[in-house]
């Protein structure tokens, strides 16, 4: 519902925040409002989150799918920018407030449509043991799950991470230990077990990050990736910011407008063992030279002078003076601009 309600950040509308001098603070839309727009993006460096309070949205017991199939890019970024009509007040026009995408090739791209309803006639999908789900879009025309079963669609993969161990998506092998090894938190725990001994091997880490792309820059983005990448599946999420977001910095603000969509290529599990490139620093330059945004959550590459083109730093510093002023926490380009 991103291209309609924003980020998480966009829902919420205060906050608590415990400083980094102990002092507590309230911040609102309405009150303290750079501090409150500067906790956003901010990953720990400002104070610590301790109260939110947050707009809900309607939902129903059930999600109705629609699976559109595409074996041509612009015929399905054509049909995702449609179903992101809004009208003048914000609000979706179409019947579907649920859009994403996944992109199982170049020539086979599947729009995801889904509607909150109260009753199905047809018995939800379970996609917590045997079945995959990211695997049913490829095939399905439609589906229905329970609302919980669609918010943690992708968690028993953790998107596709079980690709990586084919053994997991065997379904004899799902069904005798899939609740000890199935599920982000199963897997991730396993990933970091494992982390060591990859370590020790030098192997890169595989990619895994969100880049969000402008959405007139989607068909550059697009050949970039295929040709540099070739990697799949992709999960594609529309993204509109109600406001432009005040820590955006002077690289790229200018090129984004408030109602804006933006384009969040969700890159989950590209192996990166080539000696002689490193596709994360790849990604990072395109999507800086795309005039996008590449969040923090992966391999960060950046150089401290082009951190502060993509991040506004005296929007930062100021926020920082006041919630942490004696520097208790680290610094946001200390903390996650260069971990490489």
């Amino acid at each position: 519902m991103s291209w309609f309600v924003g980020g998480f950040h966009d829902t919420a509308e205060s906050y608590e925040v415990v400083g980094g001098d102990g002092t507590v603070h309230e911040v609102s839309r309405d009150d303290g409002t750079d501090l409150f727009e500067a906790m956003h993006g901010s990953y720990g460096t400002l104070g610590v989150l301790t109260r939110i309070a947050f707009r809900l949205v309607p939902a129903g017991r059930y999600v109705e799918m629609a699976y559109r199939h595409f074996t041509d890019v612009d015929e399905f970024e054509a049909a995702l920018v449609a179903a992101c009509e809004v009208g003048a007040d914000g609000a979706p026009i179409g019947a579907h407030p649920l859009v994403d995408g996944i992109v199982h090739a170049p020539n086979r791209l599947t729009l995801c449509l889904g509607r909150f309803v109260e009753h199905s006639d047809v018995a939800p999908s379970d996609y917590t043991r045997e079945h995959i789900y990211y695997r049913s879009t490829a095939r399905l025309d439609a589906d229905v799950m329970t609302a919980e079963q669609y918010f943690f669609r992708y968690d028993t993969e953790c998107h596709w991470l079980t690709a990586t161990v084919p053994p997991l998506e065997w379904r004899w092998v799902r069904r005798l230990v899939g609740p000890k090894v199935l599920g982000s938190t199963n897997l991730i725990s396993l990933s970091n077990r494992l982390a060591p001994l990859i370590g020790r091997a030098k192997r890169r880490p595989d990619v895994v990050c969100d880049v969000f792309i402008p959405h007139r820059r989607f068909s550059e983005f697009w050949r970039w990736y295929c040709a540099d990448f070739d990697f799949w599946p992709l999960w594609v999420i529309p993204y509109r910011m109600p406001t432009v977001y005040p820590w955006l910095g002077p690289h790229v603000a200018p090129g984004i407008a408030a109602g804006d969509l933006l384009i969040d290529f969700a890159v989950y599990g590209a192996p990166n063992r080539s000696r002689a490139r490193d596709l994360s620093c790849e990604l990072e330059d395109e999507v800086f030279r795309l005039g996008g945004i590449k969040t923090l959550i992966g391999r960060n590459h950046y150089d401290r002078e082009r951190f502060w083109q993509v991040y506004n730093r005296p929007t930062y510093d100021a926020a920082k003076a006041v919630l942490d002023p004696n520097g208790r926490f680290p610094d946001l380009y200390d903390k996650l601009g260069r971990v490489d």
